[in-house]
């Protein structure tokens, strides 16, 4: 339930973007020239949001501003929101094309490289700077488990099996072979050098992947 008594904050939008261009510049002048309005206004903008709030925001001197500690808190929290409303637009612009704001990728722990996960990010933010991009590793089988199960988008080195739900669609990135390995005294070192062993042999023994 939402409480009756809850309000929204009232904050002076204006305000604030004066505030933030005066943390910036360390000057009510400076801010002045920036915002295009008079030293004066700048102040009553300032002293306003100080009544609001409650509590200096600034140390004035004769030359400079410096912050105090409410004012570096404030600083924080008002760069945030800039950089958010900035970004919305865009965000906007980029949703309304059909990308999607979040995107899982799930690579499979046999081709998994630090350096190429991060060749991957980059390119990807540079393409959609506005999409929040999650990188996860699974085991073999695991990432048809993390497509299916986890909501993962996008999946690099599946196995090369094809679910009942066609939803998904494979594309061939290329093969990885391995050698099968045992002791002298295996049950199978007794067999043809020239015989190529069949599922069907292998199937009675116990086996291990090692990547």
């Amino acid at each position: 339930m939402v409480d009756k008594n809850f309000r929204i904050p009232n904050f002076d939008m204006e305000g604030l973007k004066t505030f933030f261009m005066v943390a910036k510049t360390k000057s009510f002048s400076a801010a002045a020239e920036q915002l295009h309005k008079t030293p004066a206004a700048i102040s009553y903008r300032i002293r306003a949001l100080e009544d609001q709030i409650g509590m200096p925001l600034f140390k004035r001197s004769t030359r400079t501003v410096e912050l105090l500690p409410a004012g570096e808190h404030l600083i924080e929290c008002t760069t945030q929101i800039y950089e958010l409303l900035l970004a919305i637009p865009q965000e906007l612009q980029q949703i309304n094309l059909g990308v999607e704001p979040e995107f899982t990728i799930v690579v499979n722990n046999i081709l998994y490289s630090d350096e190429a996960v991060s060749t991957l990010i980059s390119a990807l933010y540079q393409r959609f700077p506005y999409t929040r991009f999650n990188i996860e590793r699974a085991v073999y089988m695991g990432v048809w488990d993390q497509l299916i199960y986890s909501q993962a988008h996008f999946a690099i080195g599946v196995p090369t099996w094809h679910p009942i739900n066609e939803s998904y669609e494979t594309r061939p990135i290329g093969e990885v072979k391995w050698c099968f390995v045992f002791s002298p005294s295996h049950p199978l070192a007794h067999t043809s050098e020239d015989e190529v062993l069949c599922d069907e042999q292998l199937r009675h023994y116990f086996a291990v992947n090692v990547a």
